[in-house]
């Protein structure tokens, strides 16, 4: 199974911000559709530990710093989150999660 959806298009002049989907009887349901490309290594791990601190109840951005921590995740350059490298961190995957993909890149 795949794990983006390489059938985004690009549109010239579409309602709601520059992608959108195919007719769904066309296109195969795909997980994580929006994104580009699958997630890599750092992206997985982060994701995993982020699931895991929420399922023990971390609410708030604090919260959410000390868990990733305490469980011995690390940022993109190997150091401990701080509120300010995790929001940054999370703005860039979102980011990239809702890029507009190249046209002429699916084809």
């Amino acid at each position: 199974m795949q794990t983006y959806n390489p059938f985004l298009t690009a549109a010239q002049d579409s309602k709601g911000g520059g992608i959108y989907f195919e007719d769904p009887s066309a296109v195969e349901n795909i997980c994580v559709q929006t994104a580009a490309a699958a997630p890599g290594k750092f992206e997985s791990s982060l994701a995993a530990a982020l699931m895991g601190v929420f399922a023990a109840g971390a609410t708030r951005l604090e919260e959410v710093v000390l868990g990733l921590n305490r469980v011995g995740s690390r940022d993109g350059g190997g150091q401990p989150w701080t509120a300010e490298s995790l929001a940054a961190q999370l703005a860039q995957s979102a980011d990239g999660l809702f890029s507009v993909a190249a046209a002429d890149a699916h084809e």
